[in-house]
């Protein structure tokens, strides 16, 4: 019988994407767009400090701008809890090791970080006491 297509090399594929619904409600699979996607620094832009709006959630949650290169986010025991109010210990320490900010958040709160530098690295823990079992999250 006949190929179905022009071309028996190719096929057609039509996908249906449905996305399960975030904690907002969304059921859109497309990121959120930001105002304004980069920050120079202080020097250069007077950037001093940052406010992030606690989420919560695994890896498949995050919600951003940047190349997966630039966002390597690994989940341990699940990843972070998702419902708002409950709690996580965050600490984030720069290029060099030292904390720039170590303290308890909760899922829905917003939190802020004085910005020095350029790179940060991001741990969530389930508790203060982090140790290697309570690691819920690096970014």
């Amino acid at each position: 019988s006949a190929h179905p297509f022009k071309d028996p090399d190719r096929c057609v594929i039509s996908v249906n994407l449905e996305c399960p619904p975030n904690k907002f409600g969304s059921t859109s699979c497309e990121i959120f767009v930001v105002d304004r996607t980069r920050c120079d620094g202080p020097t250069d832009d007077g950037v001093f400090e940052i406010e992030f709006l606690y989420t919560g959630g695994s890896c498949r949650n995050s919600a951003n701008i940047q190349p997966a290169s630039a966002f390597p986010c690994i989940d341990f025991q699940g990843g972070p809890p998702l419902d708002d109010g409950n709690l996580s210990y965050i600490t984030m320490t720069d290029a060099n090791n030292k904390d720039v900010f170590a303290n308890t958040v909760k899922v829905g709160e917003p939190y802020s970080v004085r910005v020095d530098y350029t790179t940060v690295n991001i741990t969530i823990w389930s508790s203060s006491n982090k140790e290697p079992g309570d690691m819920l999250q690096t970014v």
